[in-house]
């Protein structure tokens, strides 16, 4: 419910946008609108947490990722030829209509997910007895699941990523709905797995920012390319995306149900490396033929890395906290992202002072130099995060059977 509120306020923002009187109140509408397009990152999290098992939330990420950038790509072209034809503020009004649809059909036909324990259970195996010093929660039971029995956001796929043993001093001793905003944060990013996937996040989408925000004027530069056909190779490289992120978190989920311990920070750390050997090789060749598979194929191992990396994010926290530890993320991955525009130019122009920030010279040294930014978030992802994985799922595991045998 709290998403279809949601989404009924951004349309009344969008309103507020398209009938702004002066630039100071569009400003302020902006922000409003910001604010609420921020909320439902964890808002989507926590009901992806809650409503699909850990085995299919890589594939549904894709599903989910590839909406959004299909949903800026037809809301670019409806909404730029809607300016054109009529006025600036019809292109924030002919949102409105889509979204309060959208916001009566999560009202009407999504339902409120369960956490009393009565959700399907993902099965799990079971193999040979476990000890309590083999994992730090009761087995979870059988086909014959009853009310007894944690929900299914329960994050573990294998039988070895449940022997993994939980981290003692990290298991919550109480229901982690009841912790304080500042309690919730410190346990957050107390969680190992978690800083390195943040961290790698934001490096990511760090990258993927700046080479956006220049890319037009890049191609413009190094191959002479009109607007117009600049415009058209960001189309083929987010049909790159689309195919990334529609295959890694499906390969992701497959290897993880054949008991690949860490496949989610793995295959998403693979990612990352992929890319930026993709893209180094993109940058340097002067033929556009070349040029132009390459960045489809980067596009795809960049976006490719997210479905993965989000998942992974649901498996290592306890169900009550996945929300507020989405929105954690959301604030530190838009600071990184606020800056990369700046470091951008600041860095092209003082490589190629004669043309400044729009030159194509200095910009390509920049996003050469800038792809330390996925060769750390791939490091990071492969050397840190997959090691630490099936502690912190079996940590988070046993503090959700911790809050539920403590619960009424």
């Amino acid at each position: 419910k709290l998403l279809s509120i949601s989404i009924f306020i951004w349309c009344a923002a969008i309103v507020s946008c398209g009938a702004a009187t002066s630039y100071s109140v569009l400003l302020i509408t902006r922000i409003a609108l910001g604010l609420l397009v921020a909320a439902a990152g964890p808002l989507v999290a926590s009901l992806i947490g809650d409503l699909f098992p850990a085995a299919e939330r890589g594939r549904i990420y894709g599903y989910i990722l590839s909406g959004e950038i299909i949903g800026i790509g037809f809301g670019l072209l409806v909404c730029g030829n809607v300016a054109a034809a009529l006025s600036w503020r019809y292109a924030f009004w002919v949102l409105v209509p889509p979204g309060l649809l959208l916001g009566w059909a999560i009202w009407r036909f999504l339902p409120e997910p369960s956490r009393d324990g009565t959700d399907k259970l993902e099965p799990v195996e079971q193999g040979a007895s476990r000890t309590d010093d083999e994992i730090a929660q009761p087995a979870m039971a059988s086909e014959s699941d009853d009310a007894t029995n944690p929900p299914h956001g329960s994050t573990a796929q294998t039988d070895t990523e449940l022997r993994a043993t939980a981290h003692q001093n990290q298991v919550l001793r109480k229901d982690p709905a009841t912790l304080s905003m500042w309690e919730a944060l410190r346990y957050i990013l107390s969680i190992r797995t978690n800083l390195a996937l943040i961290l790698a996040s934001a490096l990511g989408y760090f990258y993927f920012t700046g080479l956006q925000t220049f890319a037009i004027i890049y191609f413009h530069g190094r191959y002479g390319l009109s607007q117009s056909a600049s415009t058209n190779v960001l189309v083929l490289a987010g049909l790159g995306a689309i195919v990334g992120l529609s295959l890694a978190g499906r390969i992701a989920d497959a290897l993880s149900k054949r008991q690949f311990v860490g496949a989610r920070p793995a295959v998403a750390g693979a990612a990352f490396l992929l890319c930026a050997v993709l893209l180094s090789v993109a940058l340097l060749v002067d033929s556009l033929a070349l040029t132009l598979p390459l960045l489809f194929l980067a596009a795809a191992a960049l976006g490719g890395a997210n479905p993965p990396l989000d998942a992974a994010r649901l498996d290592i926290m306890p169900a009550q906290l996945r929300g507020r530890a989405e929105s954690v993320r959301t604030v530190l991955r838009s600071a990184l992202v606020a800056l990369a525009p700046t470091l951008f130019g600041i860095m092209s122009a003082g490589l190629d002072p004669a043309h400044g920030s729009t030159g194509a010279r200095g910009m390509k040294y920049t996003m050469l130099i800038m792809l330390a930014a996925l060769v750390i978030s791939g490091l990071i992802l492969a050397l840190i995060a997959r090691r630490t994985f099936a502690r912190d799922v079996a940590t988070a595991l046993a503090s959700e059977q911790q809050a539920w045998g403590s619960s009424p």
